[in-house]
């Protein structure tokens, strides 16, 4: 059950970045407010030294 509940919660929260990802991009002041689609992996790293605790 464990393996199945971390599947599902990878898959949640992969759809989440898809579906906010963008909007998350800019309320953190990351890229160009103006552009569409998916974030680059570049704007990805830039999020995650944002948000990563403990380092």
């Amino acid at each position: 059950r464990a393996r199945a509940a971390i599947g599902d919660l990878g898959a949640l929260s992969e759809a989440a970045v898809d579906l906010h990802g963008r909007t998350l991009a800019r309320a953190l002041g990351v890229g160009d407010p103006d552009e569409p689609g998916v974030l680059t992996p570049e704007q990805g790293r830039k999020i995650t030294e944002i948000v990563r605790k403990g380092r």
